[in-house]
């Protein structure tokens, strides 16, 4: 797990690795986040995280690094990350995924989220996903 200041460090690279875009400074609105590694210590996967109360957790931002993206290590890390959250006692975690993110729509469905929701933002149509631990 990475604190705040940790993560500060860490997430203008990470995010610009994964999604190929300067990440918005304003928008985030994280309490910690979580990185998984490969037993080399090379970047896997990650997600910032925002704990709603103490049984539920939002991720905000996340994906996978090249080398792990469309893989089924993907699977794995999101898997592990999930084993964390159930180890910390948090009960569910929701997040939001573009309808156009095939990728992530199949992970998040392969990991067992539903979707229980849609939502519109700067014309995107966002998609809500929810998983009891």
């Amino acid at each position: 797990m990475l604190n705040k200041e940790k993560w500060a460090v860490l997430a203008e690279n990470a995010h610009l690795i994964v999604f190929n875009e300067a990440r918005k400074p304003e928008a985030e609105r994280i309490d910690f986040a979580l990185l998984v590694e490969s037993e080399h210590g090379i970047p896997m996967q990650y997600v910032t995280v925002r704990e709603l109360d103490q049984e539920s957790l939002y991720f905000q931002y996340g994906g996978s690094f090249p080398g792990t993206k469309h893989t089924m290590q993907s699977f794995r890390c999101m898997e592990k990350i999930l084993e964390w959250c159930k180890f910390m006692n948090y009960r569910r975690v929701n997040f939001l995924v573009e309808n156009v993110n095939q990728a992530m729509l199949k992970l998040a469905m392969r990991c067992g989220f539903i979707i229980t929701g849609i939502k519109t933002f700067s014309g995107h149509i966002l998609l809500e996903h929810s998983r009891e631990l």
